[in-house]
């Protein structure tokens, strides 16, 4: 490469056969380190005869040194092996002295001092059953107050001016299965009603199965009333205000849905032979879907002026 000025070459260039070849180059280098390869091979050599020399026959200083730490972790591992044997022997040590002491108390007959007192056990066994049941009146105490409070909170009122809606909750008609297409309301009243449920467990400390929020937009009200129903029927189970199971068939033939809500809420007893079958959710739709085919389709509502019932909904 020529400089544009004074014509004269500013880098020197080389082929790749000149540049591997030449002995001006890099040959040159390549020849040494060849040289320091072989050099650095023999001193391998002699470092490694020269230590199996002294390993072997331990010979010299280095053989010495070898034998001497030989020696040592041969003691390190005796001096090992020694502990773990005392610590061994104290282990068995002990284990025999509690093998005779169980013996000897087993030799020993049993006397007045050492036989527990019955009468102490009793009678700590009675304090605590007080405890209990005073803690459990305590919280039935609360449970009951707070569900009243509930109650009146939602406003369930019994109305006998109506016949086929005698029940409301927070001053609108309580939905039933029978009656279900003759009033508008019968959403918003479904929604009362399973919020009140929900809330009616917590209160009364009772383990419902179905307690995720409503859903208004729910295609099937026919599955959320299937739903209630079994929360309603196991909070009245706990109650002991119905059979344990109820027989579902003779129960949903007599009560509705609301009614089945304002017996809970007036914990009244619900009157029904005790079933055969456990509560089920197949059960009870099927149940629920027989009264609807019964009574009339479970759909929208009638508007507001072909309603049969006055009722109006408070927001």
């Amino acid at each position: 490469m020529l400089c544009t000025l004074c014509r004269r070459p500013s880098r020197v260039w080389y082929c790749s056969h000149c540049v591997n070849t030449s002995p001006n180059l890099i040959l040159r280098y390549k020849l040494e380190l060849c040289q320091v390869h072989e050099d650095l091979n023999k001193i391998k050599d002699t470092v490694s005869t020269t230590l199996e020399s002294a390993i072997g026959k331990k010979e010299g200083i280095l053989g010495k040194h070898m034998d001497r730490l030989q020696q040592l972790q041969l003691k390190r591992h005796n001096t090992r092996m020694a502990r773990r044997v005392r610590e061994m022997g104290q282990y068995l040590e002990r284990k025999s002295e509690r093998r005779d002491e169980l013996k000897a108390m087993l030799a020993e007959p049993p006397s007045s001092a050492t036989r527990p007192d019955i009468s102490d056990s009793c009678q700590e066994y009675i304090e605590v059953k007080q405890k209990y049941d005073q803690l459990q009146n305590v919280v039935r105490a609360n449970s009951s107050l707070k569900f009243r409070e509930l109650c009146q909170w939602f406003a369930i009122t019994e109305s006998r001016d109506n016949k086929h809606f005698p029940y409301s909750i927070r001053f609108i008609p309580m939905c039933n299965i029978r009656h279900w297409h003759e009033t508008e309301t019968s959403r918003h009243s479904l929604q009362h009603m399973w919020e009140f449920v929900a809330l009616a467990g917590q209160v009364l400390l009772v383990d419902i199965p179905y307690t995720s929020p409503y859903n208004p937009h729910s295609d099937d009200p026919k599955v959320t009333i299937s739903h209630l129903i079994i929360n309603m029927l196991l909070i009245l189970t706990k109650l002991k205000l119905v059979s344990d199971p109820p027989e579902l068939n003779s129960l949903l033939s007599t009560y509705d849905v609301d009614s089945i809500l304002y017996s809970l809420c007036s914990k009244q007893c619900l009157r029904g032979a005790k079933g055969s079958l456990p509560l089920s959710y197949r059960t009870v739709h099927k149940l629920v879907l027989n009264i609807e085919h019964a009574s009339g389709p479970i759909t929208s509502p009638q508007s507001s002026t072909d309603a049969k019932a006055n009722w109006t909904l408070l927001k």
